[in-house]
């Protein structure tokens, strides 16, 4: 058998069994493949394999999706002790905290914004993250506490102290403001996933 009618059975057994489909006929010949003839296999080829991927990903998307059962109920009440935890911090490390941004007291009232519309966005904000702790939860593993807590260390890692790091090294704030913001964050989600990931919701 020479090369290329090796190589021409090898891609039909390709096309044949791992993407299951129609055969494709190749030719066998020695007669060399036509460029034209040749790269419209080569297309017809990846459409169908690009088809046949793109459907069996979908399968295992929605299998994944199917796994998470969000307990909406435990999200409520991470998010609410998240929302207290940040009452708490923000409190004890006021005056650094204003310091760092410039600001008083006096010039934040003087702003005019509706405390009510600033508690329900911080409210509102920890619930979306509770929510996205105990989606990667579940999908990554055995819903506990301890992979809770685990997802929201990788998730602060990765997203807030990433951000608030390019956000600081660009408006030049000081390293207290970022210790401060984002080691709420870090205890904050921290607890949360504890949450989350313990309080399973009732099959």
């Amino acid at each position: 058998m020479n090369l290329k009618n090796a190589s021409s059975n090898f891609f039909e057994t390709i096309c044949q069994r791992w993407a299951k489909i129609q055969p494709i006929a190749f030719p066998a010949g020695p007669a060399p493949l036509a460029p034209s003839r040749a790269i419209n296999l080569s297309h017809g080829f990846a459409r169908r394999c690009t088809r046949i991927c793109s459907i069996e990903n979908e399968d295992e998307m929605i299998d994944e999706v199917r796994r998470v059962r969000q307990n909406y109920l435990a999200i409520a009440v991470a998010a609410a002790a998240c929302f207290l935890f940040e009452a708490a911090w923000y409190s004890y490390f006021l005056q650094d905290w204003l310091d760092g941004i410039g600001r008083t007291m006096a010039s934040l009232v003087a702003t005019g914004v509706n405390p009510a519309l600033q508690y329900a966005t911080a409210l509102l904000s920890a619930a979306v993250i509770a929510g996205a702790i105990s989606c990667v939860t579940q999908l990554t593993g055995p819903q506990t506490a301890l992979r809770g807590m685990r997802v929201a260390t990788l998730l602060w890692l990765g997203c807030v102290l990433t951000t608030w790091g390019t956000e600081y090294v660009f408006e030049v704030r000081t390293y207290k403001l970022f210790a401060i913001n984002t080691g709420f964050w870090l205890i904050g989600m921290v607890v949360m996933g504890a949450i989350v990931g313990a309080w399973k919701k009732k099959a």
